[in-house]
């Protein structure tokens, strides 16, 4: 656990340390899905035309997709879930 340790100058408990570590993974995997959807979103807009600029940030959607797919695992190795999204009062992961 180097990353739990890395946040104790801080003088965090390794549970506090943890519970830091994990809300961080859990935005970032929250982010990583808002870039998916823009990125997505743009390759799909009606201004976008050229084909060549639309399989790039096709690309970048499939990176944004696998950071997302990585921060996951390290949330899993931590016991931890991502965040549940909530629309309309209802929550799913």
């Amino acid at each position: 656990m180097a990353i739990i340790e890395d946040f104790q100058h801080k003088n965090m408990s390794p549970i506090e340390a943890q519970k830091h570590l994990i809300r961080l993974l859990q935005n970032a995997h929250a982010g990583e899905r808002a870039a998916a959807n823009a990125y997505y979103g743009h390759t799909n807009s009606f201004f976008m035309r050229d084909l060549q600029e639309k399989k790039e940030i096709f690309s970048i959607y499939q990176e944004e997709l696998h950071h997302r797919e990585r921060l996951n695992q390290m949330l899993a190795s931590l016991d931890a879930k991502p965040r549940p999204r909530c629309v309309n009062s209802e929550c799913t992961l």
